[in-house]
């Protein structure tokens, strides 16, 4: 369940993709005065079965947000919408570390 949740928190631009180098810093309402206006490099941890792991220091996420501003039970209904209705649980898979939708062919 924890990986749909994070799927569906990417898929409405919430959270970031796990694999990104660089984070896109938007200029949203709960931006810091005076964050920066460019991306953040990551530092790379490693990597572990073709997964990089990325470090992000607390300043390189200032400002960073989500413009997204839904409230937690309008989230809740697109979750199930989304996984119910929008989602094909026959020709799709969940991935929090590449962008969008991976087919199952590509797994099985």
């Amino acid at each position: 369940l924890s990986l749909l949740v994070v799927h569906f928190l990417q898929t409405v631009e919430i959270l970031p993709r796990l694999s990104e180098k660089t984070i896109q810093l938007r200029g949203d309402a709960r931006r810091a005065p005076n964050a920066p206006a460019h991306t953040a490099p990551a530092r790379v941890l490693g990597d572990c079965d073709g997964i990089t792991v990325q470090h992000h220091t607390h300043e390189q996420l200032r400002g960073w947000g989500s413009e997204n501003t839904s409230g937690i039970a309008v989230l809740a209904h697109e979750f199930f919408k989304y996984f119910a209705r929008d989602f094909d649980w026959d020709k799709h898979i969940v991935s929090v570390t590449a962008r969008g939708l991976l087919p199952k062919s590509s797994v099985v």
